[in-house]
């Protein structure tokens, strides 16, 4: 079989996203890598799309409360549990070794549902001040940038475990791939008049890539997916506050 550059996409789409897609699985990370910060864009522009919708009949804090669920679905709530793992595991004072086995643990603890609890917090909050501004399109860059930041992290930390379901996205990702998603994300910034929101990622993942190192070695799925909740957040803190120009 054949791969093309759209088999990539149906990599990154089905990983990246709850939303189902027809046909079998198809391409692999060294493909899927290029494509995450356009699936980034389109999952901001149905976020977009949504609240757009929903400020029709809804004031913004009643929207935006809407809007984060459905983002959480949208993603299959995936990064917001690599948020709390990340969590779970970075904070306590424990050996690296100890912090990726509480890592792998399915039930959270209590760093995890305390960070989980005020990040959707966060978001629910700055995002309501967002639409009420009328500026829910920057969703689209800001999903864009906080996807390419994984790609980012990916390329410049190594895997810490000896296999896991993170490992083929660190593994794939190149400087060409990382640069590709990062032009990505400039385009669309600067289309929209947000060009400095495209350094944010690059400036958390090389921050998390310290940390990390230091305290597992390297990164794991569930650090890329803190990566973009981070990037997500902050970067909505940055653009509702007017920051980021």
């Amino acid at each position: 079989m054949s791969f093309t550059p759209l088999h990539g996409l149906a990599f990154a789409w089905r990983g990246l996203t709850a939303l189902p897609l027809p046909g079998p699985p198809c391409g692999s990370a060294r493909q899927g890598v290029y494509w995450f910060a356009l699936v980034g864009a389109a999952l901001g522009s149905l976020l977009v799309g949504a609240g757009e919708l929903a400020l029709h009949w809804l004031p913004p804090q009643a929207a935006a409360a809407l809007l984060v669920a459905l983002w959480a679905m949208l993603t299959g709530c995936l990064h917001l549990d690599g948020l709390a793992d990340s969590l779970d595991g970075l904070l306590p004072l424990k050996t690296p070794a100890e912090r990726l086995l509480i890592m792998k643990d399915p039930h959270p603890g209590a760093f995890g549902v305390v960070g989980l609890v005020l990040q959707l917090l966060l978001k629910w909050q700055f995002l309501s001040l967002l639409l009420a501004q009328g500026s829910p399109w920057l969703l689209v860059p800001l999903l864009a940038a906080a996807r390419a930041g994984a790609v980012w992290l990916a390329w410049r930390a190594p895997y810490a475990r000896p296999s896991g379901t993170g490992q083929g996205v660190v593994e794939a990702a190149q400087p060409q791939s990382a640069l590709v998603n990062l032009g990505v994300s400039l385009g669309l910034a600067l289309w929209l008049g947000v060009g400095g929101l495209a350094v944010l990622p690059v400036v958390l993942a090389e921050g998390l890539r310290a940390w990390c190192i230091r305290r597992l070695g390297g990164v794991t799925g569930d650090v890329l997916g803190f990566q973009i909740e981070l990037t997500e957040t902050l970067g909505l803190v940055l653009l509702a506050l007017g920051e980021v120009a």
